[in-house]
C-alpha cells in the first residue's frame, strides 16, 4: 500500500509537470504568432512604400534628365545679357543712382573719420612715404608731370583755358591788399606756382599752387575778366587778394569752403584706400582737380537760372545786391564732378539753396 501511494504521488507530478509545459508551450506559440503578424504587417508596409517610390522615381529621373548642364545654364544667361536691349533712359536712370550712391559713400565715409577722430590724423599711405624717400628731383619730375596731367584732362572736359604762371614774390604780411601782385608770363608746368583759369569774358580764377610744379592748392580767388585785361600783358591779379566787385567777392568765399571740402575728403581717401586706380596718387592732387573741376562749373555764372526760382537776378539777403545764381553744389560724388565739368551744374541763389550746397 505504501509502494502504491507513492506511485500514484510521482504520477501526478508527472502530470503538473507536463501540463506546465504545454501551459509554456500553448504561450510561446501565441508569442510566435503575434510577432509573425507584426512582421507580416511591416513587410507590407515596406512593400507598398517600395511601390510609392517606384512610382515616383521615374518622372524625377525624366526631370532631372531635362535640366541644362551649369556650363549650359552660363551659356544662355551670357547670351541673353549680351542680346539685351535696356529700355530708353533705363541706363542714364541706373548710372544717376550709381552717382547718389556714390556720393553718400563718400560723405559717409568722410562724416565717420571726422567723428572718431581721424580726419586729420590719418596714417600717410605707403606711396606717399616711398615719393619721401625718392630722389628730389625725380619726385619734383613726377609732380609736375601729374599737375600737367590734371590741367590737361580739365581742360578737355570744359573747354576753358588753364594756363601755368610762376609769382614773382611771395605774399608777405606787410603787402598791400588793394595793390595785385606781379606774375610772370606763361611758364612750363615744373615752374609754375600759378595756376590761372579763364572763362573769356566774364571771370578769371587764380589758384595758388604749395611749391613750384606742385599739384596741391594753396589758395583761390575769383576775379572779373576786366581786372586781368587792366593788369597789363603778362600780368594778373594776385591768388591773395579780393576782388573789388561784390560778385567775385561771393565766389572767392564758396570756392574757399569747396577747397577747404575737398581737401578734407582726398585726405581720408586716400588714408582709409578708397579710391581705384588711375586717379591722382596723392591727396592734394585729387583735391587740386576736384577744385578745378568745380570752379569750371561757374563758366555759365552769369547766363544760368536758379533751379529753385527760376530767376537770373535776386537781392543778395546781406547786401541788397542784384546777384546772379551763385552757388554750385560741391558736396557730390567726384563722379558728378565730372559729369557736371561736361554739362553744367545746378544753382542757387544763397537764399533758395539746399543745406547740403552751403
Amino acid at each position: 500500500m505504501l509502494l502504491l501511494g507513492q506511485a500514484q504521488a510521482a504520477v501526478q507530478d508527472i502530470s503538473r509537470a507536463d501540463q506546465q509545459l504545454v501551459d509554456a508551450i500553448c504561450t510561446s506559440a501565441q508569442n510566435s504568432q503575434s510577432v509573425l503578424q507584426q512582421l507580416t504587417s511591416l513587410t507590407t508596409e515596406s512593400q507598398e512604400a517600395l511601390d510609392s517610390l517606384q512610382k515616383i522615381s521615374a518622372p524625377v529621373s525624366q526631370l532631372l534628365a531635362s535640366l541644362p548642364s551649369p556650363q549650359q545654364g552660363l551659356q544662355a544667361a551670357s547670351s541673353a545679357v549680351t542680346q539685351h536691349q535696356a529700355p530708353a533712359g533705363y541706363l542714364q536712370a541706373t548710372s544717376s543712382c550709381a552717382d547718389d550712391a556714390l556720393a553718400i559713400l563718400e560723405n559717409a565715409l568722410v562724416g565717420n573719420a571726422f567723428l572718431s577722430g581721424r580726419g586729420n590724423q590719418l596714417d600717410p599711405p605707403a606711396a606717399d612715404i616711398a615719393k619721401l624717400a625718392a630722389d628730389p628731383l625725380q619726385q619734383h619730375q613726377a609732380q609736375a608731370a601729374e599737375l600737367q596731367e590734371i590741367v590737361e584732362s580739365v581742360v578737355r572736359l570744359s573747354g576753358l583755358q588753364i594756363s601755368y604762371r610762376r609769382a614773382a614774390s611771395r605774399p608777405a604780411v606787410l603787402t598791400d591788399p588793394r595793390k595785385p601782385q606781379r606774375t610772370e608770363a606763361s611758364v612750363a608746368a615744373a615752374e609754375a606756382s600759378v595756376l590761372v583759369l579763364e572763362c573769356p569774358g566774364a571771370w578769371v580764377a587764380l589758384v595758388a599752387l604749395a611749391g613750384p610744379g606742385r599739384p596741391e592748392a594753396l589758395q583761390v580767388s575769383f576775379h572779373g575778366w576786366a581786372d586781368l585785361k587792366a593788369a597789363g600783358s603778362g600780368h594778373t591779379p594776385d591768388a591773395w587778394t579780393n576782388s573789388n566787385v561784390t560778385v567775385f567777392r561771393r565766389l572767392t568765399t564758396m570756392a574757399l569752403r569747396a577747397m577747404a571740402f575737398f581737401i578734407h575728403r582726398a585726405r581720408i581717401l586716400v588714408g582709409t584706400g578708397a579710391l581705384g586706380s588711375g586717379q591722382p596718387s596723392s591727396s592734394g592732387a585729387i583735391a587740386l582737380m576736384d577744385l578745378l573741376l568745380w570752379l569750371t562749373t561757374y563758366r555759365d555764372v552769369f547766363s544760368r537760372r536758379c533751379a529753385a526760382t527760376g530767376s537770373l537776378l535776386a537781392p543778395e539777403p546781406a547786401s541788397q545786391h542784384m546777384l546772379p545764381p551763385l552757388i554750385r553744389p560741391f558736396r557730390c560724388s567726384r563722379a558728378q564732378l565730372l559729369q557736371r565739368a561736361r554739362t553744367g551744374s545746378p544753382a542757387f541763389h544763397v537764399h533758395t539753396a539746399p543745406p547740403d550746397a552751403l
